[in-house]
């Protein structure tokens, strides 16, 4: 499988960017949108996303680059119940270093949708003070795995409980599909959203950074 990089706007390559399948146009719109990859098969490590890279934020296929630097990454695994794709944060509650995500749609009132991305302009310290790291994740599915030794997804899915994002949007139409505020590992703020799972297995994404003025302390 091949996916070629559709980039409006230019940007330095930097050594851990390796092959977003799609990029918008950040300046004009205030955002990025990309595609990343995570149909188990031929993904099976999913797509990360660096939310600072070059400025605007990248995409990177873990397969290809084991060592992107992630803020976030999409990974489905593959169970007796078909593939379950899941968000997480880097790192989790016990790492020193770590993102954190809350979603200011459930618990803020922002908008769903582009409509509600587009409207979420500033950061409040009550958000700020929502944000939480990922818990443990403990799921190997080479060892956790059903009567027929295939990996069990009942299992699966009650480690993702411990995901802040987890599988909460994977299956959402992007017109219901809720805001989160990340806090990334540099620890600065951007708003981001999983916009659709697409046959196949690509994921849209879609994000954006906040400058220090719309941070409200």
């Amino acid at each position: 499988m091949s996916f070629a990089l559709i980039a409006i706007t230019s940007c330095k390559k930097e050594k851990n960017e390796t092959n977003p399948s799609n990029a918008g146009n950040s300046a004009n719109t205030g955002y990025t949108e990309a595609y990343v990859e995570i149909q188990p098969q031929s993904w099976p490590a999913g797509g990360g996303l660096d939310l600072g890279l070059n400025g605007t934020g990248a995409v990177g296929q873990m397969d290809i680059d084991p060592e992107f630097n992630w803020d976030l990454k999409v990974i489905a695994y593959r169970t007796n119940q078909g593939g379950r794709p899941a968000i997480f944060l880097s790192g989790n509650t016990a790492t020193t270093e770590k993102s954190y995500a809350v979603n200011v749609t459930q618990n803020f009132g922002v908008g769903i949708g582009l409509d509600g991305f587009t409207a979420f302009t500033s950061v409040s310290s009550a958000m700020i003070d929502s944000l939480k790291a990922d818990g443990i994740f403990s799921f190997d599915p080479l060892v956790d795995v059903d009567e027929n030794g295939n990996p069990d997804a009942d299992l699966l899915l009650t480690q993702y409980d411990n995901l802040v994002i987890g599988n909460s949007v994977v299956d959402l139409a992007e017109s219901e599909a809720p805001v989160f505020l990340i806090k990334d590992l540099e620890g600065k703020y951007h708003k981001f959203q999983h916009v659709r799972r697409e046959n196949g297995g690509r994921v849209l994404l879609r994000w954006g950074s906040f400058d220090p003025s719309q941070i409200i302390q």
